[in-house]
């Protein structure tokens, strides 16, 4: 990974955890799906909306599930 690259990282968990907690461990999954997304971009970087797409709607259940049950994992 380059120093941009990392840069990008760090300042990207540096601002997640930041955010309020919407549930317990909000920053840690956003930065999880984050990663994802980047690690998609730079392995493909072409054709990558699908696979974008699809984490988003993840990250979006997941903060559902988790904003309606107060944080507990999915069973």
């Amino acid at each position: 990974m380059s120093v941009p690259q990392q840069r990008v990282i760090d300042t990207i968990r540096e601002q997640c955890e930041l955010l309020d907690d919407r549930y317990p461990g909000y920053a840690k999954d956003l930065i999880g799906y984050l990663a994802e997304v980047l690690a998609i971009e730079r392995e493909s970087p072409h054709n990558v909306k699908q696979q974008i797409e699809a984490q988003l709607k993840a990250f979006g259940d997941l903060y559902h599930h988790r904003r309606i049950t107060g944080g507990e994992a999915a069973r």
